[in-house]
């Protein structure tokens, strides 16, 4: 491999031929070879499949059939008929009629919607079976029947397709929001003329109603063939049976005599700028996208050293024009609210690519941004970047390839599977991980500064297209189309310094504290073991090898908000990121950010109403460095009033205009409803921004994380204790600590008792009704009610399911979400969400509450239990292996006294048609029941 690739290497100052021009004839390329554990091939018919074996979870597999076929081809009579076939593929097969699909994959543990989904884009559509319990090799096989179903065997019955038709409207109607329609809007305009320019999938609700059967029908035959197709399988299976297997089934496919040419259709050029002005009521701040449109790199490249380095290029590019937009945000008075910048396929196209620059800001301050980012895009086009910037961005991309190295062996399926796809439907690589992190070693030493800004710098402004987007009140301080084209004139010719890096690395903490000591050690179950340090502080340590290079932290404290005065509540709303907006230690938070470039580590405070928590995570090398965070984090919060001034000024333009949304509208009569607007639950709002503290919120925040005794710490991971224990003398025992044991104060922040009914209209340009129901009352903490508690939810998804989606029609989807709490009393939560037509919802609301008094009357169905208990099981193992999981295993037993993994399983079986029969009674009579409905009703018109 490495002869292979250093000859491409020594040329790489040719490179910029590839994203800038297409020509006719494809230049000779160095291939990236594919990874050897891959089983990749074509069957006489076209069809392509890819099969690997990864046990990193073993006894799961996950089963894909991609297709390149999507909204971009259908004919005006089919507007939305790509998305509709996807629906249907769920609504009857020839080997799984009508919802068979469904309760054969339920049974086995596969949920709808988690596990069994699919999408259309407007190139590709995509189905999966993921995690797929396999150990009986019939389960495999019927799995790959269901994908050749999916290929030719959709049946598209009448009955069937007339009940999806309410359901796809349903989805439209739950999508439709102010960004969607811009969207719409903006592609009209950008591609005027052109394929693009009406082809987002949702397609005309006019054509979902009316279209018929023949017309979907003829849409199938004509663009689900094997040439378009790609089988893919990933797991713990048999590679080699599973192709037999493939060509079993597959190979009898047979291509139409006179398949219709899959094109891809172009996007043209454009000497001038095109300039787009969108408007809506549903947005609360300004938007502006800058587009700078290139050629695609041919498909037959793509899978090359050569686009390797030009991709490899790109992500420098965009990780240092980020850094310097991060840090404009930090700055005084910044003029945006956030801003970022990429370079990927262009807006919803796939034959075009494009750099972007999007900023979001107070509508009051357009032209300015406009101008700013005019700048620092000039800025970039004539001085390129400075080698601090360029090695930062290199620490940082090649660490991200040293991860994935390092954990080259514990991939779940889905990393592999999302590679495949990105192969047949884009021409990405399906190199192994090995290779890329060889050539990113590689080009991280020979990609130079001169070379990287040659490929930037440049005085081209051919094939920008600015689209502007502000809320429909604020219309008129969006500048005109000439006002922009002066502008992008004007900075053109504007003198513009380059860009200054100042910065130096140094140590994270100059002066490291005293170290303490380890008071005693204790061993419990699980491996875990428990340290009490010499000021108090407990850990709880689980070493794991379930991932190579990860090591998860939470520290958590009982106290939170309750502790503090409720007349500060509106600071405290703050208080997550006043820990980290002015930095720690010595290091502002530009300044640290770039001090932690090409480290692995993350770590973030919080403050809940009954507790206060710090998270982090880091690979093994970085471990250190987390631990000096965490003890910046407890003893050296910074304070930055620039910084904080700049926040306060970009959120103001946020909380401005944010009250005209419909879902903060909803959020607030909810909060008003369930708990009787507490400071603790009340939405903050512009008027509130004076009262904000910031020098109180610091306060709060040592107050908070002062005293280590009082917190518990778990570490879970790849980590050496015999190497640890230093680092927890060092970062941990020397932490401020009190025998001062301090416990949360019931501040009465929970669910108010009683019923509440709210009912109320609002305006909205596409007229939606949203629901939102709450049941809550008194539960004991326990596993057996959590589990309980759990299986029930999960239970009525399925039946709400079955209900008001596909009976009814009445609603996308319904969102049940259940939660049991031990603070201030213990008490379990149960809220139910859905959006609607407003014709409909009363007709939904009792199907509702009748099927929880069904349940509590007759209990659930044998089938829908075992379902659910399949499920469950089958997440419940595959957590096994899983830092995540058992991280939160330790936080349980220490923080609530419930021990999560011993009993799961025993109390998950002993879960039966009774239990949830006592549960469902104990959600519908708890006489809590708080029901909000929302009513949209339609805007007046704007012409």
């Amino acid at each position: 491999m490495k002869k292979r690739i250093l000859p491409a290497l020594l040329v790489l100052c040719s490179l910029p031929l590839m994203a800038q021009q297409e020509t006719a004839q494809v230049p000779q390329v160095t291939p990236l070879p594919q990874d050897t554990a891959l089983y990749y091939g074509k069957l006489e018919n076209g069809l392509t499949y890819y099969v690997r074996r990864n046990t990193f979870i073993p006894g799961r597999a996950s089963f894909y059939i991609a297709q390149n076929v999507g909204s971009i081809l259908e004919e005006p009579s089919q507007r939305g008929l790509a998305h509709f076939l996807e629906h249907m593929a769920f609504n009857g097969t020839v080997h799984y009629p009508g919802k068979g699909i469904i309760d054969y994959l339920e049974t086995i543990g596969v949920k709808f919607g988690a596990n069994l989904n699919a999408y259309t884009g407007v190139d590709e559509t995509v189905y999966n079976i993921k995690d797929v319990p396999v150990e009986r090799i019939s389960t495999a096989d019927s799995c790959l029947l269901i994908l050749r179903d999916w290929s030719d065997g959709i049946l598209l019955e009448p009955d069937e397709i007339d009940k999806e038709r309410a359901v796809i409207e349903e989805e439209w109607r739950t999508r439709n929001n102010g960004y969607q329609r811009m969207a719409e809007e903006a592609a009209r305009q950008i591609y005027a003329g052109g394929k693009y320019a009406d082809a987002f999938p949702i397609g005309s609700m006019d054509v979902v109603r009316n279209f018929k059967y023949s017309t979907l029908r003829n849409y199938y035959k004509k663009w689900y063939r094997p040439d378009l197709q790609a089988v893919i399988v990933v797991g713990d299976i048999d590679p080699v049976r599973t192709v037999e297997k493939i060509k079993e089934l597959f190979a009898d496919r047979k291509m139409p005599k006179k398949a219709a040419e899959r094109i891809w259709y172009p996007v043209s050029d454009n000497a001038a700028p095109i300039i787009v002005s969108t408007t809506d009521n549903e947005l609360s701040v300004a938007n502006l996208l800058l587009f700078q449109k290139q050629d695609v790199v041919p498909f037959a490249m793509r899978a090359s050293v050569e686009n390797f380095a030009e991709e490899y290029r790109r992500a420098l590019v965009a990780m240092m024009v980020n850094s310097r937009l991060s840090e404009i945000a930090q700055s005084p008075n910044p003029p945006f609210v956030g801003a970022n910048y990429g370079i990927s396929p262009f807006f919803i196209s796939k034959t075009k690519d494009a750099e972007s620059y999007e900023f979001y800001f107070a509508p009051s301050r357009f032209e300015e941004n406009l101008v700013r980012l005019l700048t620092e895009r000039e800025r970039v086009k004539r001085y390129g970047f400075t080698q601090g910037e360029l090695q930062r961005a290199k620490d940082e991309l090649l660490m991200s390839y040293a991860k994935l190295f390092n954990e080259r062996e514990n991939q779940n399926n889905e990393y592999f599977v999302q590679k495949y796809v990105g192969n047949f439907t884009s021409g990405n690589p399906a190199a192994s991980i090995e290779t890329c992190y060889q050539l990113a070693q590689a080009f991280s030493h020979v990609m130079t500064l001169d070379f990287v800004n040659a490929s930037c710098i440049s005085d081209n402004d051919s094939n920008m297209v600015v689209w502007l987007m502000s809320p429909e009140n604020a219309k008129e301080l969006m500048p005109s189309k000439e006002r922009v084209e002066f502008l992008i004139d004007s900075v053109a010719g504007a003198q513009i310094e380059p860009y200054r890096d100042d910065f130096e690395r140094k140590e994270l903490i100059s002066d490291l504290p005293a170290a303490g000591s380890i008071a005693s050690t204790e061993k419990l179950p699980y491996g875990i073991t428990k340290y009490v340090l010499s000021n108090g502080a407990e850990v709880y340590v689980k070493p794991t090898d379930f991932k190579s290079d990860e090591i998860l932290l939470h520290v958590e404290g009982k106290g939170g908000m309750s502790l503090e005065n409720e007349g500060d509540a509106v600071t405290m709303n703050f208080l997550d990121d006043f820990a980290s907006l002015g930095g720690l230690g010595e290091f502002s938070a530009v300044e640290l950010q770039k001090q932690l470039s090409g480290k692995r580590l993350d770590m973030g405070a919080s403050v809940d109403v009954y507790s206060q928590l710090v998270g982090g995570s880091s690979d093994v090398e970085s471990f250190e460095n987390l631990m000096q965070l965490l003890y910046l984090q407890f003893t050296s919060v910074r304070e930055d009033s620039a910084a904080y001034q700049a926040y306060m000024d970009r959120i103001a333009g946020v909380f401005k205009n944010i009250e005209q949304l419909p879902a903060v509208t909803l959020a607030d009569s909810v909060i008003a409803a369930v708990y009787d607007n507490h400071p603790f639950a009340k939405r903050l709002r512009y008027e509130d921004l004076p009262q904000v503290d910031y020098k109180k919120g610091l306060e709060i925040l040592r107050r908070r994380f002062g005293n280590a005794a009082a917190m518990d710490f778990v570490i879970v991971g790849n980590v050496d204790t015999t190497s640890l224990k230093p680092l927890l003398c060092r970062y941990v025992a020397s932490l401020p600590a009190s025998d001062t044991v301090e416990v949360w104060q019931n501040c009465g922040f929970a669910p108010v008792p009683g019923e509440r009914y709210v009912r109320y209209g609002k305006t909205m340009q596409d007229p939606k009704t949203s629901v939102s129901i709450t049941y809550s009352g008194e539960l004991p903490y326990t596993l057996k009610n959590i589990v309980a508690l759990n299986v029930f939810e999960n239970i009525l998804d399925i039946v709400y399911t079955a209900t008001v989606r596909e009976e009814e029609g009445g609603t996308y989807g319904v969102s049940t979400s259940s939660s049991l709490e031990k603070e201030p009393t213990e008490h379990f939560e149960f809220k139910i969400k859905f959006d609607s037509d407003s014709a409909k919802v009363d007709r939904l609301l009792p199907i509702i509450g009748n099927e929880i008094k069904r349940m509590a009357e007759e209990g659930p169905s044998a089938g829908n239990l075992q379902k659910v208990k399949e499920y469950l099981a089958k997440v419940y193992t595959d957590n096994q292996e899983q830092n995540g999981y058992w991280l939160n295993v330790i936080n349980q037993f220490v923080q609530n006294g419930v021990d999560m993994q011993s009993a799961y399983m025993a109390t998950l079986e002993s879960i039966d048609a009774t239990a949830i029969k006592e549960m469902a009674k104990t959600v519908y009579e708890c006489g809590n029941y708080k029901e909000v409905v929302q009513i949209g009703t339609a805007a007046v018109s704007r012409q």
